[in-house]
This record gives structure tokens, C-alpha cells and sequence, in this order.
């Protein structure tokens, strides 16, 4: 038989029975219905296996996601703290009568700011260089074009 749970546990846990239960009411059945309760059964434990191995597979995917979002968070940190000391820096060289310095630093920060903030890398990145095909060995030059064929 199933034993006695206390009211309070029956009042905290869900109604869905499981397979365990199923298991042990067929218990007291002959073992040809016992036969037939199995198959029954397998296709329930199956059901819960799957669940809680996405279960576990979304718990997983969720840790991996709030890590990233700590990752994010902390370089939009830093990346505010560098540039707006950058700025202060620049301004305090500009002041100085520094100027090209000054721009050279405030130049920086604006890449910076786009690589730590935005996530994406400065736009005056080199682009592909385009090649032009191979000229082949026997091709025509344009001298010979107009020579008179022999």
C-alpha cells in the first residue's frame, strides 16, 4: 500500500501522482496486470525524464544568459569610468594648451567608448583590399593588337 503522508505535506506538494505510486498500486495486482501496468507506466516515466531533462537543460541556458549579462554589464561599467576619465584627461591637456594631444586622446575614447559600450569595432577599420584578376602570359598586349597577323 502507499503510506500515509501528513495533511501538511499532502496541502504543500502538487496532486500529480507519479510514477512510483502508479507503481506501487499495481503492486497489489497478479503479475499478468502487472505486465501491462509496466507497459502503461514506461511511456509516463518517459514524460517526466524529458521534462526534467529540459528542465535542467533551461536552467542551464539561463545560468550561461545571466553570466553574459553580467560580462555585458561590467564592460558598460568600465567602459563609462575609462572614457569619461579619458575626457577629463583631454580637456585638462587641451587646457594646457595641448591640442593635438588633447584630439589624439579624445579620439581614443570615442573608439573606446565604441568598442566597450556599443560592442562593435571602430568604423575606420581597413576595409578588403579588391585585386584585380592575373593578366595570362599569352595574353595580347596593346601594341601587338594592331600588328598586321603574318
Amino acid at each position: 500500500m502507499i503510506p500515509e503522508k501528513p495533511s501538511s505535506e499532502l496541502a504543500s506538494q502538487p496532486t500529480q501522482i507519479t510514477g512510483l505510486e502508479i507503481a506501487l498500486q499495481w503492486a497489489d495486482l497478479p503479475a499478468e496486470h502487472l505486465s501491462s501496468a509496466l507497459k502503461a507506466l514506461d511511456p509516463q516515466l518517459k514524460r517526466e525524464h524529458a521534462y526534467r531533462i529540459a528542465q535542467l537543460e533551461h536552467r542551464e541556458r539561463e545560468g550561461v544568459n545571466q553570466r553574459a549579462h553580467e560580462l555585458h554589464r561590467w564592460g558598460l561599467i568600465a567602459g563609462f569610468i575609462l572614457a569619461v576619465l579619458m575626457i577629463i584627461g583631454a580637456v585638462v591637456l587641451g587646457a594646457a594648451g595641448q591640442t593635438w594631444l588633447s584630439a589624439a586622446l579624445f579620439a581614443l575614447t570615442s573608439s573606446l567608448v565604441a568598442l566597450f559600450v556599443l560592442r562593435k569595432p571602430p568604423a575606420d577599420k581597413p576595409h578588403k583590399v579588391i585585386r584585380t584578376p592575373p593578366i595570362p602570359q599569352n595574353a595580347p598586349t596593346p601594341d601587338s593588337r594592331d600588328a598586321p597577323l603574318v
